[in-house]
């Protein structure tokens, strides 16, 4: 199903040159891939019309949760980015239905607005990050001697593989507060789920093991507390955080 595409004459981007499923396969490849920035550069590099320096905004299509087809305008142009963002707070519906109404996805500006102002405080460097970074400096000494010992026996190492390992870690064990035990059975889990080579519904029920502990008061890290304390105006904003932090928190 498409629609709202009557803007691509108008508007510069791929849709002027090749098919609808032409594109759609492409983006699909970088998306699987990580790189959805790189076919963004791309096509702006390939289709700006009045800028040589990837500064004109651009269309793609978009797909949404129900398979219809909609344009999506990329705001690259500065200016345009600076006003649109003072004015439109709502956000783009894209990952409403993998984290559901989380801090990063609900389209409810008010709701948005609510998460943000209570969860804010939990990442400020003063009243909270530097109460935990005892167990983020310990962590880094032990694993500084991890790593030469791993070189001294001559192993090859996946540099990403670890940082990503420890980034999992280190939210677990400092902002919400899990006991090892439970770090060391959910890490390489949860980050194989978040690359598609788990049983499907392995993640949630990871997530559900880490609410209920957050509800049960067994983790009370910094971050654990503040999602208790949240308002919870829906029934699935707790859940859908712990799934967002999990990911995109460690991540980060």
């Amino acid at each position: 199903n498409i629609s709202n595409l009557h803007l691509y004459p108008k508007i510069p981007g791929p849709l002027r040159k090749h098919s609808m499923k032409d594109i759609l396969h492409e983006m699909n490849y970088y998306f699987v891939k990580g790189k959805e920035h790189i076919f963004i550069e791309k096509y702006a590099k390939d289709y700006a019309n009045h800028y040589g320096d990837c500064l004109s905004n651009i269309m793609i299509p978009f797909i949404d949760e129900d398979k219809h087809i909609h344009n999506l305008i990329v705001v690259l142009h500065p200016g345009d980015a600076i006003r649109l963002a003072r004015k439109h707070l709502k956000k783009m519906p894209k990952y409403t239905p993998i984290v559901m109404d989380s801090l990063l996805s609900t389209t409810d500006t008010d709701h948005w607005r609510c998460q943000r102002e209570h969860l804010i405080e939990t990442f400020l460097p003063k009243p909270t990050l530097e109460n935990i970074m005892p167990i983020t400096e310990a962590r880094c000494k032990l694993l500084s001697y991890e790593l030469l010992r791993r070189q001294s026996n001559n192993k090859n190492i996946d540099m990403s593989d670890f940082f990503l390992q420890e980034a999992q870690a280190q939210l677990q064990l400092s902002l919400f507060g899990c006991n090892s035990m439970f770090e060391v059975q959910t890490n390489k889990t949860l980050r194989n789920c978040f690359t598609g080579y788990e049983k499907p519904g392995t993640t949630r029920n990871i997530c559900v093991q880490l609410k209920d502990k957050i509800l049960q008061g067994k983790f009370t890290g910094p971050l654990s507390k503040s999602l208790l304390s949240s308002p919870q105006q829906t029934e699935t904003e707790l859940y859908a955080n712990v799934m967002l932090f999990l990911f995109a928190g460690h991540d980060t």
